[in-house]
């Protein structure tokens, strides 16, 4: 539940980010801790109250340190929904490997 996005990225990088997330028309959601996804929708905890977020696709970000996701991982095959992981999800490593990735994703979904 951080209240920034890319808070980890340096100053310029951060900027390049938000302005191809801005320029692509993604939204980003802070603050909140997703509790569900549903088919078409994420619900998320935002300070209390809890928000269904309409969609098509989510991205879970959750910083630059590879973590434990198996719990995602089984949530979501149990609800039949397609997962790809990458980036440092995988292992830590240079960001330009996430891109590739997240590039070879994109094209398939």
């Amino acid at each position: 539940m951080l209240d920034q996005v890319a808070k980890d990225l340096g100053q310029l990088r951060n900027i390049c980010v938000m302005e191809s997330l801005y320029a692509a028309g993604i939204e980003t959601v802070t603050n909140a801790k997703c509790v569900e996804i549903k088919e078409h929708a994420v619900v998320v905890d935002r300070m209390g109250n809890l928000e269904e977020i309409p969609c098509e696709f989510v991205v879970v970000a959750i910083g630059a340190k590879s973590r434990n996701y198996d719990n995602i991982i089984t949530y979501c095959k149990e609800n039949n929904i397609t997962t790809h992981v990458i980036g440092d999800a995988v292992r830590a490593r240079r960001a330009l490997n996430a891109v590739a990735e997240a590039n070879e994703v994109a094209r398939v979904i």
